[in-house]
């Protein structure tokens, strides 16, 4: 019995112990992310956003989901910004960002601008974590 519950804590994996196990998912992850950017830039092409160039451009670059929930961007109006989250929660592109909604969908007479402040300050979190994380 001693015996598998050894076994048990030796097959625990850790980011400190076995990195490469989860580089490869970060790698997904950090690609997903790439490709999703890329395929809303292209689908909501009125948007003027920056283009990805390389793989780091996702953290640095005014790239389209940054343009988007960014709300200094005046030129954007806030139902647009609805309509492109809602199109993003729609099609499970970040299932994470159903939690907003959810606080969206309570309020009843919600304001837009916090709540899309708070979505722009989570996905810069976020991306720069996951690029940290892989690195």
């Amino acid at each position: 019995m001693e015996n598998t519950q050894e076994n048990k804590e030796l097959n625990i994996k850790t980011i400190e112990k076995d990195p490469l196990y989860y580089g490869s998912y970060l790698n997904m992850a950090r690609h997903n992310i790439i490709m999703l950017i890329k395929h809303l830039s292209n689908r909501f092409k009125e948007i003027k956003c920056e283009e990805l160039q390389t793989e780091d451009d996702f953290i640095e670059k005014k790239h389209f989901l940054f343009v988007v929930f960014d709300t200094k961007q005046q030129e954007i109006p806030d139902e647009r910004r609805l309509g492109i989250f809602n199109y993003i929660i729609k099609r499970n592109f970040f299932p994470v960002l159903k939690y907003f909604k959810d606080d969206l969908d309570k309020q009843e007479n919600p304001e837009l601008i916090p709540f899309f402040n708070k979505i722009h300050d989570f996905l810069e979190l976020i991306f720069k974590e996951i690029n940290d994380l892989r690195n």
